[in-house]
């Protein structure tokens, strides 16, 4: 199976248990997701906050997911940075199905300060 440069995880149940699923893009293109970023004092120190912007699952994660991070190709990196608020809104769609690529992983990605290292996103194979 092909492995993508960068993925993100999700979790498909599986009955009681909870299976690790690597997703990432068929090209070799940079996965890159809408977010939004802001700085701010607050009483005692600079505080600093991110939120990834989230829509409907595709027809592939749908299965796993009813939702997905917001993939912005690097055609429309600019679009999203620089873009108006109704410009970039056009960017909050899903992902195509066809462009992306799914794989079960190790449950390793489950513990905390395990979840570095090549390891963890090679295909289980079963």
């Amino acid at each position: 199976m092909p492995r993508a440069p960068q993925q993100f995880f999700e979790w498909c149940k599986l009955g009681k248990q909870r299976q690790p699923v690597a997703i990432g893009l068929t090209s070799s293109e940079l996965l890159g997701v809408a977010g939004l970023w802001e700085t701010w004092r607050g009483p005692d120190a600079i505080i600093r906050s991110f939120t990834i912007i989230t829509t409907a699952a595709n027809a592939l994660l749908a299965p796993i997911h009813d939702r997905m991070p917001v993939i912005i190709s690097d055609k429309d990196y600019d679009r999203w940075l620089d873009g108006s608020v109704e410009d970039a809104g056009g960017l909050l769609l899903p992902y195509p199905s066809e462009g992306m690529l799914c794989w079960d992983v190790t449950p390793r990605v489950n513990r905390v300060g395990e979840i570095e290292g090549p390891e963890c996103v090679e295909p289980i194979v079963g």
